[in-house]
């Protein structure tokens, strides 16, 4: 059973960059697990939750094989990343995207196959650049696509380096998402887009007792969506759009949650997304 932590402040409850880094570490070398194994086939390693595009249809009840399960989980984790470049612009082929909080790698290389252009993709977990790298260099993209290990709020990169910004649940490892954005928009070039993708806490008692699980179990500290909204203004960037996704990604916790492979936290968080005591949501952002 999950321990929430005790209620404290925000900068008291976010963890330390270490432990995350120890979490998706480990993560990244169980081949046994959920994640590695989605990426067997073709590399491409999420983290991330998957969605349900309106052109595909899904019953998450229907009995499945679990070979046939895990390469339905997969996709929609791809499609995601697909649904979710839509809303980056158009960055060329000889343009910088910065995929911030890159992970394993997976949707670095999904938008380099997409726009042409160079990726510069940063993680906490050296493990996962280690995976990224390895898997760009297998598919031949090492050219355009490099992970690195450090911590964006402090590596020295030059500003308006970046023609668009990627953080596809990221920031919700990082309680000040006012220092986070700020350092977005030094880094990202005039008129260029920000894609931010991220889990968001709800309100009330059962909201509140519902973040304190996930923030327990994924060493996290979600933020509700005025707090990305705030932080984005105060940053001097402009909204330009905002999408919902808690239903399309329900039934892909609902699928999940069936798998032999389940990792434990498929029920509270379906039962979350589906009541929307936390909500998935995606804030395309513009710097002027």
């Amino acid at each position: 059973m999950d321990t929430p932590r005790t209620a404290t402040t925000a900068i008291e409850q976010a963890p330390h960059p270490d432990a995350i880094a120890g979490l998706y570490d480990a993560k990244t070398r169980d081949a046994s697990g959920l994640n590695a194994r989605l990426a067997a086939g073709d590399l491409l390693f999420f983290n991330h939750n998957g969605v349900v595009n309106p052109a595909r249809s899904l019953d998450a009840d229907k009995p499945l094989e679990e070979s046939v399960r895990l390469r339905l989980l997969h996709e929609l984790e791809a499609d995601l990343v697909t649904f979710g470049l839509d809303y980056l612009g158009e960055p060329g082929p000889s343009s910088v995207v910065l995929d911030a909080g890159c992970g394993a790698g997976g949707g670095g290389i999904m938008i380099h196959r997409r726009f042409g252009c160079h990726v510069e993709g940063f993680t906490l977990s050296r493990e996962q650049a280690r995976f990224a790298n390895a898997a760009a260099t297998i598919l031949r993209v090492d050219d355009h696509v490099s992970f690195h290990a450090g911590d964006l709020r402090e590596l020295p990169l030059e500003s308006d380096r970046y023609a668009a910004i990627w953080a596809c649940e990221s920031t919700e490892h990082f309680d000040d998402l006012g220092a986070f954005f700020a350092r977005f928009r030094t880094l990202l070039k005039p008129g260029g887009r920000i894609v931010v993708i991220a889990w968001c806490a709800g309100e009330g008692q059962e909201a509140e007792r519902l973040k304190a699980r996930i923030d327990d179990h994924y060493l996290t500290t979600i933020h509700p969506p005025a707090a990305y909204l705030a932080a984005a203004r105060e940053a001097g960037l402009a909204l330009a759009d905002r999408v919902d996704l808690t239903d399309r990604t329900t039934p892909y916790w609902r699928l999940r949650e069936s798998s032999q492979h389940a990792t434990g936290s498929e029920r509270f968080m379906g039962d979350g997304y589906a009541t929307r005591l936390v909500t998935y949501e995606l804030f395309a952002l513009e710097k002027s």
